[in-house]
């Protein structure tokens, strides 16, 4: 006995279940825009659609590589595998420097309680911040972790 999988496009499972009557599908037929196909019965269906996927080439089941942290991994049907989505990337490295440089506003208004000197230090850092995105090489980044955010002033 077999449990039926509804497969997507990408090759994950939308949705699966143990029909009444396995003789009315058809391993590998579309149903309701699906491609339906049959995994073994003694499987857990949550954790089978959790690591699970159809390889559509060659056209048999496949594990799901562990996908790496960060928000920018997308899933690549033709690689079959997680690869970095670049703008992903780069807006979650704008959000982080756009945190930054909000966390600093109020010190930039005209009764600000802070001295010449700081406020020279403020507004270097805060430049730094907005020129921040020029200097990433986007193209060979491959953690967040690897970029060097400007310094802020000792009295932040």
């Amino acid at each position: 006995m077999n449990r039926i999988a509804f497969v997507r496009d990408d090759g994950f499972i939308n949705h699966c279940f143990l029909p009444d009557d396995q003789t009315t599908y058809v391993d590998g037929e579309e149903r309701d825009g699906f491609e339906v196909h049959f995994f073994p019965y003694s499987e857990d269906p949550i954790k089978w659609m959790d690591t699970t996927f159809w390889d559509f080439d060659p056209g048999e089941w496949a594990t799901i590589p562990t996908k790496p942290s960060g928000n920018y991994y997308t899933w690549d049907t033709t690689q079959k595998n997680y690869v970095i989505d670049r703008e992903a990337m780069k807006r979650e490295v704008r959000l982080e420097r756009n945190k930054k440089l909000a966390d600093t506003d109020w010190m930039m208004v005209r009764d600000t309680p802070l001295e010449t000197g700081p406020v020279f230090e403020l507004k270097a850092y805060r430049q730094e911040l907005r020129d921040l995105m020029a200097t990433i090489n986007f193209d060979e980044l491959e953690d967040l972790s690897a970029i060097t955010w400007p310094t802020p002033p000792d009295f932040l």
